[in-house]
């Protein structure tokens, strides 16, 4: 649910029936809008609607139930390998860096992918920050994606969003650490 204040816009999961009993605050960037995720695991997006339309910037928060809780240590070890998660996804860029989010162990990684969607041939470039808290596993992505025949325009687009999802990444609290 979206909270406004200290002029900046804040999403707070509580409540929320796909945040599986998360309370996350997230800042979101300036001009993005929140919009109800469609599949079953994506408890928001959030869209830039500022952007020219044949570029789309897009956040999201995914939550999953892993089905069994997992130690910090276990988390730690899975985040070793975490550019074999982003390959299931698309071509890592670069390595993945391990990383923290709320004393949690967490990774963050960014992949090159191309699809077609409904007819369009798309690419994208998603940054992936994940964690897993108890038996959840939490992934919060960025991207900016555009039709294939502008592909040459993709890594441009991407360090212009960056600052956005940088405020993304680092807006993130998980009030339920401290408790």
């Amino acid at each position: 649910m979206p909270i406004i204040g200290y002029g900046q816009n804040i999403w707070d999961t509580t409540g929320h029936p796909k945040a599986k009993g998360l309370e996350i605050k997230m800042k979101i960037p300036a001009g993005y809008q929140a919009k109800e995720g469609e599949r079953p695991h994506i408890v928001q997006n959030f869209v830039n609607t500022t952007t020219d339309s044949k570029v789309t910037r897009m956040c999201l928060i995914y939550v999953k139930d892993m089905g069994q809780e997992i130690s910090k240590k276990n988390a730690s070890e899975f985040f070793n390998d975490y550019e074999s998660v982003l390959k299931e996804i698309g071509t890592p860029i670069g390595k993945a860096t391990k990383t923290t989010i709320e004393t949690l162990p967490a990774a963050i990684g960014d992949v090159y992918i191309s699809m077609n969607r409904a007819g369009l041939d798309m690419v994208m470039i998603m940054r992936s920050m994940a964690t897993i808290y108890k038996r959840n596993y939490i992934n919060f992505q960025c991207s900016v994606g555009m039709p294939k025949n502008l592909a040459s325009q993709l890594n441009e687009e991407f360090k212009k969003a960056t600052p956005e999802f940088f405020t993304f990444f680092n807006g993130v609290t998980i009030r339920n650490v401290y408790r």
